[in-house]
Formats: C-alpha cells, sequence, structure tokens
C-alpha cells in the first residue's frame, strides 16, 4: 500500500512537470506562428486559454503539498483541463486542419500509464468527441492581407493574329472551364476525406495505445507485486534460517550438560531414596530432575516454533482435537470458547501447528484481561480457515502494521521475546496459506488462518 501511494505521488510531480513544459512549448509555438508565419492569431484567447492552465497547475501544486498521496480523481481532473484547454487552442488556431492535434495521443498515453482502465478509456472517448468537434466548428486561420502597392501593369501584348471571323473585335474574357470548376471540387472532396480519414486513423491509433499501454502497465504492477512479494519471503525464510540455526545451536549446546545433569540427578535420587534423609533433600533432588525435563519441552517447542519438529509429517486433525491439546496446558481455558464448526479436518504439522493456535489463544487472552476469546472454525469453498477473535484493547494502526516483524513486541522487557506472531505466520505459510491479522483500538483483535482446502487433501 506504501509502494502505491509513493507511485502515485512520483507519478503526480511528473504530470505536473509535464503540464509546465507544455506551457512554455505553447507559448514558443503562439509567438513563433506570429512572428514568423504571418498569421493573425487570437492572442487574446489564448492567453486566457494559457493562463487558465498555468493556474489549474498553481492549484494542483498545492493540492500535492497537502494531500499526500494524490488521489486519482486530481489525475483525472488535471487531464479533462488539458484535453479542453488543447481543444479550445486548437478550436482558435484552424481546428483539425491544425497539425498539433496529434497531441491528444500524447495525454490519452499519459492516462494509460496513470490511471485505471476504465478512467482511460473515458478520457479516450472524450479526446475523440473533442477532435471530431473541431471538424463542425473552428476558428480557419488567415493571413493578414497585403498593403496596397502600386505596380507598373505591362501592357497587354497586342494580338498579331486575328480571328478569322472576329476581324478587330476585342477578345473576350476568358472563363473557367467545366474541367476546372470540377478539379476544384475534387480537391476539397479529397481534403474533407483527407480529414475525416485522420480522425479515423487517430480512433484507431488511441484504442490501440490505450489496449496495449494498459496491458503492459498492468502486467508490470504485476510482476512488481510478485517481486515484491518474493523478496519479503526470501527474507523471511532467512530470518527463519537463522532461528532455526540459533535453536539448533542451542540444543547442541544444551543437549550434553542437561543430559548429564538428569543422570546425576536420577542417582542421587535413588540414593537418596534409599537412606534416611530430609524430605527437603529429597523434594530439591525431584525439583532438579523437573526442572531439566521442562529445559527439554523448551527446547522440543522451539524447534516446533520453527517448523522443523523431527520426524512430524502433515496430518489430519479436526479442529475439536487441535483445541483440546491446545488448551491443556493453559490455565484460563474457562475464558476459550469454541464456535463455527468444531469438525473440520486440517492438514498440519500437529506440534507446530498447535503450538501456533495457543500463542495466538494466550495473546487473545492477555489483552482481553477478564474477557472471553472465541476460536472459530470455517470452510469456505476451496479454503478452511481458524479464526481467534478476543474482546481486548486493540491495536493501532502502527503497531499493527509490525505485529508479524520478529522480535517486535509492545510487552516489558523480559515478558517476551516478539516471536509469537512472527513464526506463527512462518509456519501458516509453510503449509501454503496465509494469517491476517485485523485490530482497531477498542474493537479487539481477530486473527484468521486460512489453508488451501485442495492442499490439505492432497498432502493428507
Amino acid at each position: 500500500m506504501r509502494h502505491t501511494a509513493d507511485v502515485r505521488a512520483l507519478n503526480f510531480a511528473w504530470l505536473l512537470r509535464l503540464r509546465w513544459s507544455a506551457i512554455a512549448g505553447q507559448l514558443v509555438t503562439i509567438a513563433g506562428v506570429q512572428l514568423t508565419m504571418g498569421y493573425a492569431l487570437p492572442l487574446g484567447w489564448l492567453a486566457a486559454i494559457i493562463g487558465l492552465e498555468a493556474a489549474t497547475n498553481l492549484a494542483a501544486h498545492r493540492y500535492a503539498q497537502q494531500e499526500k498521496p494524490p488521489s486519482e480523481s486530481a489525475f483525472v481532473a488535471l487531464l479533462i483541463v488539458d484535453l479542453l484547454a488543447l481543444t479550445g487552442l486548437l478550436y482558435l488556431t484552424g481546428g483539425a486542419h491544425n497539425p498539433f492535434n496529434f497531441l491528444y495521443l500524447v495525454y490519452i498515453a499519459l492516462a494509460s500509464i496513470v490511471l485505471r482502465s476504465g478512467q482511460t478509456w473515458a478520457l479516450t472517448l472524450l479526446s475523440a468527441g473533442l477532435f471530431g468537434a473541431l471538424f463542425i466548428q473552428s476558428v480557419p486561420l488567415e493571413r493578414p492581407a497585403p498593403d496596397p502597392v502600386e505596380e507598373t501593369a505591362e501592357p497587354a501584348p497586342k494580338n498579331e493574329h486575328h480571328h478569322h471571323h472576329g476581324g478587330d473585335a476585342a477578345p473576350k474574357a476568358e472563363e473557367p472551364s467545366n474541367h476546372d470548376a470540377h478539379a476544384g471540387h475534387d480537391a476539397h472532396d479529397g481534403m474533407s476525406e483527407h480529414l475525416r480519414g485522420m480522425w479515423v486513423a487517430f480512433c484507431v491509433a488511441a484504442v490501440f495505445i490505450v489496449y496495449f499501454v494498459t496491458r503492459v502497465s498492468r502486467s508490470l504492477a504485476q510482476r512488481d507485486a510478485e517481486l515484491a512479494r518474493a523478496r519479503e519471503l526470501a527474507l523471511r525464510s532467512e530470518r527463519l534460517v537463522s532461528l532455526g540455526t540459533l535453536a539448533a545451536g542451542a540444543a547442541h549446546e544444551l543437549g550434553t550438560p542437561l543430559s548429564t545433569i538428569k543422570l546425576v540427578a536420577a542417582e542421587l535420587e535413588r540414593a537418596l531414596a534409599a537412606g534416611e534423609t530430609p524430605d527437603d533433600l529429597l523434594e530439591d533432588t525431584r525439583l532438579i530432575l523437573g526442572e531439566v525435563q521442562r529445559c527439554r519441552e523448551v527446547l522440543d517447542q522451539l524447534s516446533a516454533d520453527a517448523g522443523r519438529t523431527s520426524g512430524e509429517g502433515l496430518t489430519r486433525m479436526t479442529l475439536q482435537a487441535i483445541v483440546s491439546k491446545v488448551l491443556k496446558p493453559v490455565s484460563e481455558a474457562n475464558r476459550v470458547e469454541i464456535g463455527g464448526d468444531p469438525t473440520i479436518e486440517l492438514s498440519v504439522y500437529p506440534r507446530a501447528f498447535i503450538r501456533v493456535l495457543r500463542s495466538l489463544v494466550k495473546n487473545g487472552l492477555a489483552a482481553s484481561e477478564d474477557g472471553v476469546v472465541t476460536i472459530t472454525g470455517r470452510a469456505d469453498g476451496d479454503t478452511l480457515g481458524v479464526t481467534v477473535v478476543d474482546t481486548g484493547a486493540g491495536m493501532t494502526e502502527d503497531v499493527l502494521a509490525h505485529a508479524t516483524e520478529p522480535f517486535f513486541t509492545t510487552r516489558p522487557t523480559g515478558e517476551g521475546m516478539g516471536l509469537g506472531l512472527f513464526l506463527a505466520r512462518s509456519v501458516v505459510e509453510g503449509l501454503d496459506g496465509w494469517l491476517t491479522i485485523e485490530s482497531a483500538v477498542g474493537r479487539g483483535t481477530t486473527a484468521s488462518i486460512t489453508l488451501p482446502q485442495a492442499a490439505g487433501d492432497a498432502n493428507g
């Protein structure tokens, strides 16, 4: 979303620069025609149109500074103003006969790049209509009448050859022949046909430009989105690999001393149980064994979080069975309710997925204080899903934007590493699904896991 806003702001800035360049080009062209070609141009009306363009561009600059990113309607409004201004300039300078009528295609191509398909086609129809209107009505270009100059007329040569029947009679003025009249009429018709052909060619070119440019722009946008997603997934995979390496290193470093502690503590327990020893010493020994077992469970759970539990494959389980395992170690399970269809079957890595769902439930319980957390199963066409809804205070937009990033947490130092949602998202995406978090301040949080049903059936 942020990328789209930045692109729109950049396009709007370039549009404003293009409009300034167009205004400068129009002024230079009018001055050149007026000074070098001798046409009588309506300079007042032309100046008024160009002034209107400059005023709208200044207003657009102020709008761009206040509204970020600019809306699509701002693009449409500026392009409509430009098309109307171009039509006004062409109307006052020869209409369809003006060679600069090709500039309609520039605005059509620009619209194809910065606007959606429907808006582009609408502007194309408007351009074709405005261009066609110039064939009906326009102000023709006229050169000023030359100053009267006295010229010495050469005497007409005497006709040395008398007409056989006219004698000295004065020759009659030569009248245009029917052939000359037909030639002039054909030339006029030919020019009209040429102009109509220009309009048809314009329409054809406009259709081709809009069709191909919009298709190419859409394909490029899709490719950019796919590349951005691929880069994000690659970066997330790198982070996940780093976490997996960290977990493997921790397991390797802690495995040997924990095994030694467990062995020594077990021998000590048997020795103490056989003799007369205080009860508190025996209880301390058993506590050591319990803590060692807990450390091993933490290591196993760390592997499950990374989705790399040894020997674990895809297993089909009902949501009810999954939830029962999720809530087993949860102390506040009485505040968790099951809704929807608890009999739907999901194809998951059991330990990893149970850990993901348990993490979401614990987050909901912590956020809801005394409220209720609801787990809902759903089947929507080709997808299956599980939704966890809490009644907590919700998250701000800024917190929500970073919620699934690694090591991001809003809890006090020491109460969390900020890996729960990140690992949950990674595990779900490893099942070809996706995790979405929706939240608003005062309205709680909804975490939705969506899995493809077809993939689940194939793997199950």
